[in-house]
């Protein structure tokens, strides 16, 4: 046998022996996983109030700490006018939002503003 032939043959074995093992699952399953604490997956809301001194931020009933080295916050309203500052944040803006914990506190790390809140007539 030439040298081809005996390398094709033991390459054709090898890949018979690898395909002839069981596979197994490796991780958790994926009941088990929860969508919303992924980063892939923002969470969302309405601001109910900002306390930019503080560093606090609530969307809808719960309380996140917010403020800089630690977050990015974008302009993604339908009109955007560019990045905002902790200041331009008002009760009643649609966000979506980014967390991290923080020691005992959640962290928001991510802050996309969607719509600006609903004007009074």
């Amino acid at each position: 046998m030439n040298k081809l032939a005996s390398m094709a043959l033991a390459l054709t074995a090898l890949v018979a022996a690898q395909t002839a093992m069981p596979a197994t699952r490796v991780g958790a399953p994926a009941a088990s996983v929860s969508r919303p604490s992924q980063p892939d997956a923002p969470l969302h809301g309405d601001i109910t109030r900002v306390d930019s001194a503080a560093g606090v931020i609530v969307i809808g009933r719960q309380t996140f700490a917010i403020g800089p080295p630690m977050l990015a916050l974008l302009d993604k309203r339908p009109h955007a006018t560019g990045l905002l500052s902790l200041g331009a944040l008002e009760p009643g803006m649609q966000v979506r939002f980014r967390t991290v914990m923080d020691g005992q506190t959640t962290r928001i790390v991510e802050l996309w503003v969607m719509h600006d809140a609903p004007k009074a007539e």
